[in-house]
This record gives structure tokens, C-alpha cells and sequence, in this order.
């Protein structure tokens, strides 16, 4: 049978219990020159994500893309772009501050479909955990997931994943600019979209939205994350 990842309409899917997730808030679009200075997200116990960016080249938008595999995927529907490469100083970078160590998911696309060039480099006390080029020949095509023409074939993007300790964690792209979805720590793990926050009854009122990129579920008025904890 086959299974989705779910994380609301625009997230990384359910996780294990110590995973934590930053996706980038479509409802919320950043132009470039909205950060002049950078921005920080707190992503719960788990890490914190720092755009290095002085001159306003990030930029967050709408955009639909499928990541995983051909069994266990995610639609993710707004990006965060870079806007260019990561200078040698170091700006046009992101760096996140690790609280425990686990598995660092990307969800990353290049920033041009023609490009066969532009790699993310993930590195930590000076050693490369990853340096892989992104290509849009990466991705596998799949039928079914297009409701108005099941015969449609749908691309589907690899997730990149790497072992991190707690500390400083650096993500550059010295080619040029790329694509992030979404920043997860720990093992995805498939979750139905039918089961937990998915209620079809009429007497339930459930409200989804999102809080400083994160995932809120509002059931009949109590707040709950998007693991099922109540806030």
C-alpha cells in the first residue's frame, strides 16, 4: 500500500518523536531586501537556522515540489531561495546551531533546471558531511499523484541526508544559487494522511496554519504541534 508523507499542505512529513522540522511559510513570502540583516527560526529543543546574509538576497515563494521516493514522498509547496552563491567570507550561507546530534534531512533543488553545476556543501568542524550536485535528472517520475489526470507523471526530488553532532553546522553553495524546501532533524517517518490531525467529522473544527515556520493544529480551539503534542 502505498503511503505519504504528510506535514499539513506544506512541510516535511510526520517524524519520530525527537525530529523537528522547519519548512518555509508560503502564506508569509519574503521578497528579496526583506532581510537586510538575515533571519533566524528556532526550530523547537532541536536547532536553530541563521541566514548569513547582509545584503537581502533571500527570498521565500510559493512553489510545488514532491520529495522522497516513489513510495514515501511529501508535496511541499514553498521554497526558500538563495538568491546567488555563498561568497568566500562566507556570506550567502546558512548556518544552524545543532542542540543534539541525529540525521540533517534537505530537501534542496538547484536553483536553474538547466544547471548541471550548482552543489550544496553541508560541513562541520571543518569536515564535508556532504557535497552533492543538484540536477533536475535526479528526479524519479511518477504517475498518480495528480488528481485531475492520474496518468500525469509527477517528478519526485531526492532527500539529502547527513549525520550531525551537536554545534555549528554550515550549508554553502559556492556555485550558484539553490533551492530549500525544507531542514529537518532526525528519521522521516511515514504517517498516512488519514490518520492523527485528519478528522472528517462535522462536529470537530480543525484549523491549520503556521507560527514562526511551524506547523500549529487547532482542534475545536486547543492547540496541538504538528507531533500531536498539545501547546
Amino acid at each position: 500500500m502505498k503511503k505519504f508523507f504528510f506535514f499539513a499542505a506544506a512541510a516535511l512529513a510526520a517524524m519520530t518523536v525527537n525530529a523537528q522540522t522547519l519548512i518555509f511559510d508560503a502564506d508569509t513570502v519574503k521578497t528579496a531586501g526583506s532581510w537586510s540583516n538575515g533571519h533566524t527560526w528556532e526550530v523547537g529543543e532541536s536547532f536553530e537556522v541563521k541566514l548569513v546574509d547582509t545584503k537581502g538576497k533571500f527570498q521565500i515563494d510559493a512553489n510545488n515540489a514532491y520529495f522522497g521516493t516513489a513510495d514515501n514522498h511529501v508535496k511541499l509547496q514553498s521554497r526558500l531561495k538563495t538568491g546567488g552563491k555563498t561568497a568566500e567570507s562566507g556570506e550567502n550561507s546558512i548556518e544552524i546551531t545543532m542542540y543534539k546530534s541525529g540525521k540533517l534531512n534537505i530537501a534542496a533543488r538547484t536553483g536553474s533546471n538547466s544547471a548541471t553545476d550548482r552543489n550544496i556543501i553541508i560541513k562541520q568542524n571543518g569536515n564535508t558531511l556532504l557535497d552533492h550536485i543538484l540536477l533536475e535528472s535526479e528526479a524519479i517520475e511518477v504517475a498518480g499523484l495528480d488528481s485531475k489526470d492520474p496518468s500525469k507523471l509527477t517528478k519526485i526530488y531526492p532527500i539529502l541526508s547527513c549525520d550531525v553532532t551537536a554545534g555549528t553546522v554550515i550549508i554553502s553553495y559556492p556555485v550558484n544559487g539553490i533551492n530549500i524546501y525544507a531542514i529537518a532533524l532526525g528519521d522521516i517517518e511515514v504517517t498516512p494522511a488519514s490518520e492523527g490531525i485528519e478528522n472528517t467529522n462535522a462536529a470537530v473544527k480543525v484549523e491549520k496554519f503556521y507560527r514562526d515556520g511551524q506547523l500549529i493544529i487547532r482542534k475545536n480551539g486547543v492547540e496541538y504541534n504538528a507531533l500531536g503534542t498539545r501547546l
